[in-house]
């Protein structure tokens, strides 16, 4: 049967108002790839809203060329089950539903009331069937649900918010709440239970009592889902059986608020003898008393709250009674399931027109959930193996993705740590039994075989799309080794385990002798959180993609540590980082000299880079003012990635100073004309540091960085589109202009959707006019390949994070059959970036669009960047660098 279009979807509603409607019918779903208990749920806000809050201005575009580009972001990553909220629009719908239904042939095309407001705006898709509830609550409107090519109105249980929960603008849509039960049909028909919602929001108020309405409409929506879970389920069924609860919840769950005096903290209120509802202070803010407690404290952490802890599993285990409907029974997973690091922001209110970066932990509102509980059936335990945000796509919607992978449990298949000792995280001293392996260099005895590597030979994927997590807490560089077939793994920082780290420079090899693949990583801000999952061909490849299907994968990995001792040794050090390294009371080697390893390249005029090196240690100075060590316990040279001496290395070194309020002293040293390579391609050089012999029976602190002429650009987010016509196709490349030689990068034609990992960029090929190579997406953090000089692997190495000073991006045409190739100037009248010069400040993360015309067709490449040239003051995180009572923002101390 076709999939609904508006004037079906007004059919079938005179068919349910007729009381007319076919019965449940059974899903016979096929298991579309024997991924066993591997479970992928997607969450995505779309912002597809219409009148009287119609958002299609705020992206420039059709609601429908945008549902169009989520779709196929959708297909690429490959959820099993999707849920979609302020979908409102229904040409919108009809696309998604004619872009998705194929893989996802059971879906829920929306809730609704027969009156004159929006609809709910909710969808989900799934690629298992449905099955019937224990019972089905759908007391007022209709729902459509399609499965297996059949409609049926009555599988899921619904409602639609009552007005006494909604208030504002909110109250123009039927938001509401669905439950449906699916068969896992890869896993025995198992079944598992979905909600979702898109619950009230907090408007842009100025008044305290706005917001205290706010959160009680919140909380009788909360209670509005309990009661329809609990009437749905069966009090055996919630002990057994998985549940999810997805959506926007529009509750602040980032834990780092810069103020008490604000929401998400709540205010004290009441009513007056009219019943009306009052906050003594409003409307100045400052002058309203608040209780000392988040929103999302109150919901998913209190468990003496109103709601009983209902929401407040935390990571302990739940305590839900049904025969006294009291305790705990849902677990909020973003906030004790992942890095406790990891904030998990999903929504910026300063861009209502695509989502950005976020530039630290208080930007932005964490307010897309997963909530799940936590079946008391052990001998199928569940374990949530992977929580992401959205890396592509951010610019279609306000609102990131948010996708959970859960599998059966396994040892290490968790990345919350097994023990969180800052009590500043929501689950202090709380062991988590399947959290990940500790990976420990024994620092206090260079003896020890785990003073330089560490080897775990007992890894084991036990089910299909099985993951094993590893966190590695100390500040220091490290090679991963994995040897095992089919089995690969990633990087993350603690604070993002959505975006993995690119290795440094590109360093992967492939060791024959063992069938071993490595690759190195500097760690100057721990942790580091390591990911191994299976993939469909051998770790080397690059064209491996994750596999699902695979289980009872042994492997063996290996962490080595660099300890700066050699050349071989050589710790990496990226651009304006600092790294932190501790010089032994003994001595190191022969030249008593520590190695770091470093790149750069000429800029686009073929001049050498400035480079500045600089060396921090808290060793006392023999005097402070000026200071003056006797004799000075650094001395820095730099030579070629071969360890000889650059003749043009060091020319200048300045006097050490101290650091302003306390007692750091600094070496700064300026390097001459790095001679570059005879391909003009960026180089690799080694900076020595060399201690005095009268200071090698005392152990040394020292931080290490260095800072440059040239800019560093981090593209975050790379797109290159080309606008449909009926004229054919068109064959597409963008040329870089950036800090070293101009290169022309052709990469791969496209035969659809982008894939998550996808490394090329750049070409767009729609040789037939066909709507399948639209556009193409791309990561720059997963660009892993760079700088190998090989176009069917890689970009070039300017695109991964280095040297960018001009960021011009030019588009080129071919010119079959109009004369040539042409040059497209970029439109004047549009937001772009201009050449960005070597004095510009240093930048967060911005994303801006280069658009071309040419004739009747448009062409453009977005991208999400940042730009930086020197060391911030300080950073955002554990051990920021500020004194004592002030905070990192914005890279300053305040």
């Amino acid at each position: 049967m076709s999939p609904p279009v508006s004037s079906l979807r007004s059919w079938l509603g005179a068919l349910v108002l007729g009381c007319c409607t076919l019965g449940a019918l059974p899903a016979w779903a096929l298991c579309p790839a024997p991924v066993g208990a591997s479970l992928r749920i997607k969450t995505w806000n779309l912002n597809l809203q219409v009148a009287p809050n119609n958002t299609e201005s705020n992206y420039g575009r059709p609601h429908v060329e945008r549902a169009r580009d989520i779709a196929r972001q959708i297909l690429a990553e490959d959820p099993d089950v999707v849920v979609l909220s302020e979908a409102n629009e229904d040409a919108a719908r009809d696309v998604l539903v004619k872009e998705l239904s194929t893989r996802y042939p059971n879906y829920i095309y929306t809730l609704d009331e027969h009156d004159t407001d929006n609809d709910s705006g909710l969808m989900l898709f799934s690629k298992y069937g449905f099955a019937a509830l224990d019972r089905t609550l759908n007391d007022e409107g209709f729902q459509e649900t399609w499965h297996d090519g059949y409609y049926d109105e009555n599988i899921a249980s619904w409602d639609i918010y009552s007005s006494d929960n909604t208030n504002g603008a909110d109250a123009w849509s039927n938001k509401g709440f669905a439950l449906v039960r699916i068969l896992n049909e890869c896993d025995g028909r198992l079944p598992f239970n979905v909600g979702f919602t898109h619950m009230q929001s907090s408007l842009p108020d100025t008044e305290a009592w706005r917001f205290y309405e706010d959160f009680d409409d919140r909380r009788g929506q909360l209670q509005t889902i309990r009661s329809i879970v609990e009437a749905s389920i069966s009090q055996l069924s919630r002990n057994v059986q998985p549940i999810y609860i997805l959506g926007d919840l529009n509750i602040d769950g980032s834990r780092h608020h810069e103020s008490t005096v604000r929401p998400p903290f709540i205010p004290v209120c009441g009513q007056d003898f009219m019943g009306n509802l009052y906050c003594d202070g409003d409307p100045d803010l400052d002058a309203v008393s608040w209780k000392p407690f988040t929103e999302w404290q109150y919901t998913f952490h209190d468990t003496k709250s109103d709601h009983g802890g209902y929401w407040a599993c935390q990571n302990a285990p739940c305590t839900y009674d049904p025969a006294t409907n009291a305790g705990t029974f849902f677990v909020d997973s973003w906030a004790y399931e992942t890095s406790p690091l990891d904030v998990g922001q999903t929504h910026s209110s300063s861009n209502n027109g695509g989502a950005t970066e976020f530039t630290g932990p208080t930007d932005g509102e964490r307010l897309d959930y997963i909530l799940h509980n936590k079946p008391l059936n052990h001998e199928r335990e569940y374990c949530t193996q992977h929580l992401t945000r959205a890396v592509q796509g951010r610019e279609w919607s306000d609102h990131l993705s948010v996708t959970i992978d859960v599998n059966r449990a396994a040892p290490r298949c968790s990345p919350h740590p097994r023990k969180v000792d800052d009590v500043n995280n929501p689950t202090p001293g709380i062991t988590h039994p399947n959290g990940p392996e500790p990976v420990v260099f024994n620092l206090a005895d260079p003896s020890s075989p785990q003073a330089k590597t560490v080897t775990f030979a007992d890894g084991r994927l036990t089910f299909p799309g099985s993951m094993q997590w590893y966190v590695l807490d100390q500040a220091e560089p490290f090679r991963v080794t994995m040897t095992g077939s089919r089995v690969s793994w990633m990087v993350y920082q603690g604070s993002d385990l959505s975006r993995p780290l690119t290795p440094f420079d590109g360093e992967c090899e492939e060791v024959k002798e063992t069938r071993s693949f490595q690759c190195t990583y500097p760690a100057p801000r721990p942790p580091y959180f390591v990911r191994v999952f299976a993939v469909d061909t051998r770790a080397s490849d690059p064209n491996a993609k994750p596999d699902r299907t695979v289980g009872d994968m042994p492997y063996t990995v290996q962490f080595h540590r660099f300890d700066c001792s050699s050349p071989a040794e050589a710790c990496p050090l990226e651009p304006a980082v600092a790294l932190t390294r501790q010089w032994p009371d003994r001595r190191l080697n022969a030249n008593e000299t520590m190695y770091f390893k470093f790149v750069t390249a000429h800029d686009r005029l073929d001049n050498p880079p400035r480079v500045t090196f600089h060396v921090q240690t808290s060793l006392p100075p023999k005097s402070t003012d000026p200071v003056v060590f006797s004799p000075s316990p650094f001395g820095a040279e730099l030579a070629d990635r071969s360890d000889n001496q650059l003749p043009t290395g060091i020319t200048s070194v300045e006097p050490w100073t101290a650091i302003p309020g306390g007692h750091v002293q600094v070496h700064t040293a300026r390097s001459g004309a790095l001679p570059g390579t005879a391909n003009k391609l960026p180089e690799k050089y080694l900076l020595r540091v060399l201690r005095d012999m009268a200071y090698v029976s005392q152990p040394v602190d020292l931080k290490v960085w260095f800072e440059t002429s040239l800019s560093y650009f981090h593209p975050l987010q790379l797109a290159c589109e080309v606008e449909e016509t009926d004229l054919g196709g068109d064959d597409i490349w963008t040329r870089f202009v950036f800090d070293g030689p101009n290169q022309l990068s052709k990469c791969r034609e496209s035969s659809g959707p982008a894939y998550l990992d996808c490394f090329w960029v750049s070409r767009l090929y729609d040789g037939d006019g066909s709507a399948d190579a639209t556009n193409e997406m791309y990561d720059g953090s997963l660009l892993s390949e760079a700088g190998t000089g090989d176009p069917n692997r890689a970009l070039p190495h300017a695109l991964t994070g280095a040297f960018q000073k001009s960021v011009v991006p030019n588009l080129w045409q071919d010119g079959e059959g109009i004369g040539g190739e042409q040059y497209l100037q970029p439109r004047p009248d549009v937001l772009r970036i201009k050449a960005l010069p070597a004095s510009l400040a240093d930048r967060d993360a911005a994303a801006a669009k280069y658009t071309w015309r040419a004739d009747d067709d448009e062409y453009w490449y977005d991208m999400v960047y940042r730009l930086s040239h020197s060391r911030p003051a300080c950073h955002v995180g554990p051990d920021d660098g500020c004194p004592s009572g002030t905070a990192c923002k914005a890279g300053k101390c305040q």
